[in-house]
């Protein structure tokens, strides 16, 4: 098969934690899995992993884990750094649930700042090239940054990334 490139930008969100481990199909590694061998899967998700798991909250290394046995790798590659946030998002005092509210000095220890937002693909079928994260809508992504702002819209971060067909 002729080598291709592919790039895929997702901008992703969902309502609520997820405790499952396993958000997605399995794609069977198997040689002979498709019998329409020209489609391939490629897919982003918000797995809604948490840089620390726990009963209630999935874990990032959990979640790796998981895909990894499935025969997936992630545009954050097999294990994935739980310091890689795709997400920084404090709720203010105008919005509903006050009880969840932040002050500015609040933002780090009450916000959302964990490694969510994923692109997944079959180790078989693709590597990877390059993966990238956007908070700001110019391809590139600010640390430390609190988002939505009033230029980026989204309180989660682009993921974007250039896979090769193997």
């Amino acid at each position: 098969m002729p080598s291709h490139r592919l790039g895929l930008g997702l901008g992703l969100a969902s309502p609520s934690p997820s405790p499952s481990p396993s958000p997605y199909p399995n794609p069977n590694p198997n040689p002979n899995p498709n019998p329409n061998p020209k489609h391939r899967l490629v897919f982003g998700l918000d797995a809604n992993t948490y840089a620390k798991g726990s009963k209630k909250l999935q874990g990032v290394a959990e979640f790796g884990q998981d895909f990894v046995s499935k025969g997936y790798s992630s545009c954050w590659g097999d294990a994935p750094d739980p310091s890689n946030h795709t997400t920084f998002n404090a709720r203010t005092f105008l919005q509903p649930q006050l009880q969840k509210a932040a002050k500015s000095t609040e933002k780090a220890s009450k916000g959302d700042k964990n490694p969510k937002d994923f692109v997944l693909f079959p180790k078989a079928r693709f590597s990877l090239d390059e993966a990238l994260k956007d908070n700001t809508g110019k391809r590139t992504y600010l640390e430390g940054e609190i988002f939505p702002t009033l230029t980026f819209p989204s309180d989660h971060g682009v993921v974007s990334c250039t896979l090769a067909h193997i």
